[in-house]
């Protein structure tokens, strides 16, 4: 499914500049042109030309999954037959991305025009397969779509485009590790492409098959084509061929033991690489994945034989590669691009950290995992933009602004919106299209005025040094897979100020700890934490009381604050426990901010349509009855923030709506403190949801999750139980998708008094892609969400404690904290009225 083209126009601000009201639109324009080409098509085979043209225009900007719908619209064009695989590719692709064996069946029925109708097939199902690739949900169809085309191919004289989807087969084969069958597509590529291919081509082509040898364990055959690659430069070999060259023939040395020349001709593949980076499109960094395939390569050699020291030394090189290169360009991408650069990295992520799993116990072995869990955090999970003063300097930039209400307008369109089998699927796709080309034009605006790269890595060290003194305890989660078979396992980093390295403790896999999480016996998952999750890591900090966690994945959802231990005491009674992101935010945060004459504004007691609930105490979940209890927690907040100096703006009633909230993006400085009291919602996705409307029983049929993750604000009552509905701009549903596109680069805490607010799909290196990933990716710092459903009385309780507590020179952390305290003293035996709000720095 097309993931939707969002925010970042909060990473769209550097350097305060003069607007260039002349400016020129280059990406706009181009894809404007392309869009009217289609549209202007006189006849079925130029429209399929032209849609195909339109593919490789998504695909090389990354749009990876519209390249693979515009790819398949092209074959209905091109076959007669009604059980052809075009007909059927384009329901699967949309329908949760899930293919059927018979599906794959075609038929070799074409037009009339069949020499070139074989061609145009094979060419989409090629373009298909590649665009494929680089999306998880998808990849397990490539090698049926390849032997497609490879099919067709033979009806049409078209050796270049053929000996073009061999080399691909291979990198698929490569990457999956079927190594013995990448040989043999790229030896085939290799035969066809000797005529067929430019000489840098082929000499590309070479390297992967050698390095497809060297994996399998056939250095001689590996020798024998690498002696056919040139040794010196010439003016058309490229950087890429000759590193991919230097880095084979050090796998050679090193399995002949001859590793002073391995480290010398590493060394230089290594030089290359940096000169490269100064020609690279950085919207075309996927052509970086056979640095990094050759740099594992080496690593793997030395691992082989036994030379752990040096396999890990190649894979530190590595990681600088892989920090130098995403800080030259991830704080200015939009998501879609950090979405898809993250896609293409974690491979090489997942790589470096099951070696160190598999070596732990050598020396800076646990370091080097702790320091590749941050990098992740810090390009893909956290947005850099906060960090960087330039970028938030320029918030108020009229031409970005303008830019940035074009793509805004574009987004809350149907045709937007409208990611449904049934209607037309161009109209979704070009909108799409319209509005990446936005937002690329604006980050080559940034990127004009961006003179040197982002690098803000936390190592452990420095960490500790901030810790020391308040003897805390650091716990730095991460997911590894498993070395012996590969399953998917929770792991921790834990160390305090006193630690030579941190201690790495493995914890429970993966799927135990999700059936415990949706286990209703509340003692049984209670047992299941404490067991497999808090004693492990326990063990390593004695008696310190003050604890940092870094959770992941799906520890992001579990409610620590409310296990009750051994002794029948809740941990938050025992421990002081802080959430955050990654480490970076513990160093550079203002931890002491306080909000006395700042902004605020605020949001509650909306008019959803719904007299109040039944319910002495309603939920703030799904129902969107009137909260009573909304209306004096609004009230009671802002004479608490007015108390502070703060000058606070409060919507309720019929004016809580969806414009006046995002209407927040368009002012020049967001508020310190964005306060919303209502209802959330997060809906679990169901493929055979056909119908529009967001709410069908308690699901989505919306794939995206930022679609089926939000806020209910004035009106949301009528959106949400009319099944006819669409998600429109302003029909009370505030989902995470329209939160995406804000600017709140100057809010310090962004405050979700509702239920479920912290839940939402979890997703590998991007955490919990729902509200949280939302606010954080529009800037906001600091967030209180909840785990759960909360009940309207208490929440109101709870939150006035807050702002109680939050003191001049007491931080927000201490202020949460207390007030989770006095709710503990006086709801003991209630946790779900306190346990299941939480603080994320």
């Amino acid at each position: 499914m097309a993931r939707y083209i969002t925010g970042i126009f909060i990473l769209l601000l550097a350097n305060i500049m003069p607007l260039q009201a002349q400016r020129k639109e280059p990406e706009v324009k181009t894809c404007e042109r392309q869009i009217e080409k289609l549209r202007k098509a006189p006849d079925n085979i130029t429209f399929a030309r032209e849609l195909h043209r339109t593919a490789l225009y998504c695909f090389n900007r990354g749009m990876y999954d519209e390249a693979a719908l515009l790819a398949s619209l092209t074959v209905p064009f091109n076959v007669q037959a009604k059980d052809s695989i075009g007909k059927l590719l384009l329901p699967a692709l949309i329908q949760s991305f899930s293919f059927k064996e018979e599906d794959m069946d075609y038929s070799n029925s074409l037009s009339e025009d069949s020499y070139n109708a074989y061609a145009r097939l094979a060419n989409a199902y090629t373009l298909v397969a590649e665009s494929m690739m680089h999306n998880a949900h998808l990849r397990g169809h490539v090698e049926q779509m390849l032997k497609s085309a490879l099919s067709l191919y033979r009806f049409a004289d078209a050796k270049y485009n053929k000996a073009k989807a061999y080399t691909l087969q291979g990198d698929y084969y490569y990457q999956e590790k079927r190594y013995a069958d990448a040989i043999k597509s790229f030896r085939k590529a290799a035969e066809l492409g000797e005529k067929a291919f430019m000489e840098f081509e082929l000499e590309e082509l070479k390297n992967r098959w050698i390095m497809a040898l060297i994996q399998h364990g056939k250095y001689k055959d590996a020798e024998k084509v690498l002696g056919e690659i040139r040794e010196t430069d010439t003016p058309t070999r490229t950087i890429t061929g000759l590193k991919d060259a230097l880095c084979s023939h050090a796998c050679i040395a090193i399995m002949k033991k001859d590793y002073a020349t391995a480290e010398a001709l590493h060394k230089e593949a290594g030089r290359r690489y940096h000169e490269s980076m100064n020609s690279m499109d950085f919207y075309r960094l996927n052509v970086l994945r056979n640095f990094f395939d050759s740099f594992t390569l080496v690593a793997r050699c030395y691992e082989r034989q036994n030379e752990i020291g040096h396999s890990l030394q190649t894979y530190r090189e590595m990681k600088e590669c892989l920090i130098n290169t995403l800080g030259l360009y991830i704080p200015y991408y939009i998501d879609l691009d950090r979405t898809n650069m993250l896609n293409l990295f974690q491979p090489w992520y997942d790589e470096m950290q099951t070696f160190a799993y598999r070596h732990i116990s050598h020396g800076g072995m646990a370091e080097f995992m702790y320091s590749n869990a941050q990098l992740m955090k810090q390009f893909f999970l956290v947005s850099p933009t906060i960090y960087n003063p330039k970028m938030i300097s320029m918030q108020g930039d009229e031409y970005l602004r303008e830019l940035s209400r074009r793509q805004s307008k574009l987004m809350l369109t149907e045709d937007a919106m409208n990611v449904h089998l049934k209607g037309d699927y161009l109209p979704h796709i070009l909108s799409n299209m319209r509005s990446m080309a936005l937002s690329r034009e604006a980050v080559t605006y940034v990127l004009e005025n961006v003179d040197k790269p982002y690098h803000c890595i936390t190592e452990w060290e420095s960490v500790r040094k901030i810790i020391a003194a308040d003897a805390e305890v650091m716990v730095e989660f991460v997911l590894l897979h498993r070395p012996d078979n590969g399953a998917r396992q929770y792991a921790a980093l834990v160390f305090t100020e006193v630690d030579k390295a941190p201690h790495f403790v493995p914890l429970c896999d993966e799927e135990p700890l999700r059936t415990a999480l949706n286990d209703t016996d509340h003692d049984r998952r209670n047992d299941f934490i404490l067991k497999n999750i808090w004693k492990p890591i326990q063990a390593h900090f004695g008696e310190r009381a003050v604890i940092s966690l870094y959770p992941t994945g799906l520890l992001s959802t579990v409610p620590l604050a409310g296990i009750v231990d051994d002794n029948n005491a809740y941990l938050c009674n025992d421990y002081v426990l802080s959430f955050y992101l990654c480490a970076t935010d513990r160093l550079m945060k203002k931890y002491h901010l306080y909000p006395e004459k700042k902004p605020a504004v605020l949001f509650g007691a909306a008019d959803y349509g719904l007299p109040p609930s039944k319910l002495e105490n309603p939920v703030r979940g799904q129902g969107f009855h009137y909260l009573p209890s909304s209306k004096r927690e609004i009230t009671s907040v802002s004479a608490l923030l007015k108390e502070k100096g703060c000058q606070v703006e409060v919507f309720s009633g019929r004016q809580a709506t969806e414009t006046a909230f995002r209407d927040l993006s368009a002012r020049k400085e967001s508020p310190f403190i964005l306060h919303i009291s209502t209802h959330g919602f997060y809906l679990p996705y169901d493929p055979d949801i056909k119908n529009k409307g967001l709410n069908q029983e308690g699901k989505s049929g919306y794939y995206n999750p930022l679609l089926r993750t939000g806020l209910a604000l004035s009106g949301a009552s009528t959106a949400w139980k009319d099944s006819a509905s669409l998600n429109l701009p302003d029909d009370g549903l505030l989902t995470a998708y329209e939160i995406f596109g804000m600017s709140l680069l100057n809010t310090e805490l962004v405050v979700l008094s509702a239920c479920n607010t912290g839940l939402g799909e979890i997703r590998d290196g991007e955490g919990v892609y729902g509200l949280q990933r939302a606010f954080r990716s529009a800037g906001a710092r600091n967030m209180i969400m909840t785990l759960a459903e909360v009940p309207d009385k208490e929440t109101a309780e709870f939150m006035s404690l807050f702002y109680q507590n939050w003191k001049l020179k007491t931080s927000k952390r201490k202020a949460f904290i207390t007030a989770q305290w006095e709710m503990v003293k006086r709801y003991p035996k209630e946790p779900e009225k306190w346990a299941y709000f939480v603080l994320v720095e």
